[in-house]
């Protein structure tokens, strides 16, 4: 799947707000070979409790095992 399909089931069946695609590095997309699918970023602050990363990392996890 590319970027926008997963930051879309982030978003559509967790509730998780994430950016996807280029985000304007194409240098880092070219040495992590995501140059055509691009990534998922999160972007955490002081602001997230420990329940919402564990709640992200828990529906990567299921996603990646939908896979």
């Amino acid at each position: 799947e590319g970027s926008g399909e997963v930051g879309m089931a982030l978003g559509e069946e967790y509730g998780i707000s994430v950016r996807s695609g280029g985000h304007c590095a194409p240098l880092m997309h070219k040495a992590l070979g995501t140059e055509k699918t691009g990534a998922v970023r999160f972007s955490f602050s002081y602001f997230n409790t420990e329940e919402e990363i564990d709640a992200g990392i828990q529906a990567v996890r299921e996603l990646a095992a939908e896979e």
